[in-house]
């Protein structure tokens, strides 16, 4: 009889106890794989909203830049437009690897197809087109492409992460809830049993969120860095990794709009900054000869008895004549003549300038050796303008060189990268020192008496617009070195710059 009263009460003790235990463990084993999978997937979507930010980020950044062009006109907008391309490339291909929708991966396609039409009509577009026509390409560009096919596709590929993360935060709030009820149902089964299990249970969940906290850790501590601290509690629960992400999100897009504040802020600085010191200069070489002017007029003016003579005319012409030069060399610097590009022989325009001033140099004692290759140098340039490059270096050679000095031309192929050419011009004069050297590049600036300070910045105009490098240095003994790195043609193709198929289009028509 005690036997099977014990058996009737220790049967449903002991059922309950295992079917307590079985849940328990089943329980426990549950909730860590769906910890492992809940970690797993959100660090994907993160991992996903990052690149999305990103990629969203730099072609924002390509849209400000040609927008940029359309309201400056400048073309190096369009140069910046296309060195964020590696960029966009770099998080497409992380989103690309994080894609595990069909969705996903539609909205990566219509990005990565939209990307490859707009860089390729970005690499056609030509400085020397026509300015309006120019425009409209940009335009289309910004408002067809960018506007309605990409940004929208990328702005998609953003919202299926956000909801894919909102989901991930549904389901656990579902699991809490059923979490929860589980609880109750183990703790009226037994007391004891539900305990131990709810402990473990509990501890199990408290564990898995603040290894999921860890990531948003991480990233709010990056955050901290550029918008102020991003709050986050000790011990979170699932409702705090909601609003921490939300948080991040917020922030996220804060970061995007001060780097697009700072950005047009150092713009509009660099602007202001240039056009200061072109003023600045401009006004400085126009008081010199204004202050001689006035000071003949007024002093004819105060003493009745003095006119003006044959000397003081001559030193009017003279003066009118200097702010002449000084307003056409401004004006020559300001409204650049259109470019005419062609192939031309380097090595023959090189001799046929030497050959031009060698009656003025020979005049003051000065012997000018041209040093050229054997076979032609082709590039493909303006003639006008690269043949008033040399001209104006040799002239400013022969200005410093001392009588009966050397002035070597030198025309080579560059030994380091054989797809360009250097030009190189020493002279043997008194070389420049270190504040010349840091400011021959700057307009009005110059070392020389009579000197309007604009024929170093109109050259290293000219270089820049074939796609060169201007440099000057002193001699090793004495003299300065001027070097010129320009691109060569080869086989009819210009040999860099392959972003400029229009320039090869000019050879081809013959021109």
């Amino acid at each position: 009889m005690k036997f099977r009263t014990t058996i009737r009460i220790a049967a449903p003790i002991i059922c309950i106890s295992l079917l307590l235990l079985i849940v328990g463990v089943s329980g426990a084993w549950y909730v860590q794989r769906l910890q492992r999978q809940t970690s797993k997937v959100l660090n994907q979507n993160v991992a996903s909203i990052r690149a999305a930010e990103e990629l969203n980020l730099y072609l924002l950044q390509v849209r400000f830049e040609l927008n940029q062009f359309l309201i400056e006109g400048k073309y190096h907008r369009i140069g910046h437009a296309k060195e964020i391309k590696p960029k966009i490339n770099e998080w497409l291909s992380k989103a690309s690897e994080l894609a595990n929708s069909s969705e996903e991966q539609e909205s990566l396609a219509a990005i990565r197809e939209g990307l490859m039409r707009l860089f390729a009509k970005l690499n056609q577009l030509s400085q020397s087109s026509d300015s309006q026509e120019l425009r409209k390409e940009v335009e289309f560009l910004v408002e067809e492409e960018l506007s309605k096919n990409i940004l929208p596709s990328a702005t998609n590929y953003l919202n299926i992460n956000e909801q894919k993360l909102e989901a991930s935060n549904r389901e656990n709030q579902e699991f809490a809830d059923r979490l929860v009820l589980a609880l109750l149902l183990l703790g009226t089964c037994g007391a004891i049993a539900g305990l131990v299990t709810g402990y473990g249970v509990a501890s199990t969940i408290s564990r898995s969120i603040v290894k999921l906290s860890l990531p948003l850790k991480d990233v709010a501590g990056q955050l901290n860095e550029v918008v102020g601290p991003v709050t986050m509690s000790a011990n979170p629960e699932i409702e705090d990794l909601e609003n921490a992400l939300n948080t991040v999100s917020d922030e996220v897009a804060s970061v995007i709009q001060q780097l697009q504040d700072r950005q047009s802020e150092v713009i509009r600085a660099d602007q202001l900054a240039a056009l200061g010191q072109l003023s600045a200069g401009l006004a400085h070489e126009l008081r010199n000869p204004l202050m001689c002017m006035t000071v003949l007029v007024q002093s004819a003016l105060t003493d009745q008895t003095r006119t003006l003579d044959e000397s003081d005319l001559h030193v009017l012409n003279d003066e009118m004549q200097r702010l002449d030069r000084l307003l056409q060399e401004f004006l020559n610097f300001a409204r650049p003549a259109k470019m005419e590009f062609s192939r031309i022989d380097l090595r023959k325009l090189a001799e046929q300038t030497a050959d031009f001033l060698l009656a003025k140099a020979t005049q003051v004692g000065i012997e000018i050796k041209v040093i050229t290759t054997n076979a032609p140098v082709n590039v493909l340039a303006d003639d006008k303008q690269l043949r008033q490059l040399i001209l104006n270096l040799l002239l400013n050679s022969i200005d410093a060189t001392f009588t009966q000095g050397t002035i070597e031309l030198d025309l080579s192929i560059d030994p380091h990268d054989e797809r360009y050419c250097l030009l190189i011009i020493r002279d043997e004069g008194n070389g420049l020192g270190p504040e010349a050297l840091n400011r021959a590049f700057e307009p009005f600036f110059s070392t020389k008496n009579e000197g309007l300070g604009m024929g170093l910045v109109t050259c290293k105009r000219i270089v820049e617009a074939h796609q060169g490098e201007l440099t000057i240095a002193n001699g090793l003994e004495k003299g300065a070195i001027i070097t010129v790195r320009l691109p060569i043609m080869t086989n009819d193709r210009i040999s860099v710059g392959e972003d400029r198929p229009e320039l090869d289009k000019l050879i081809t028509n013959g021109k």
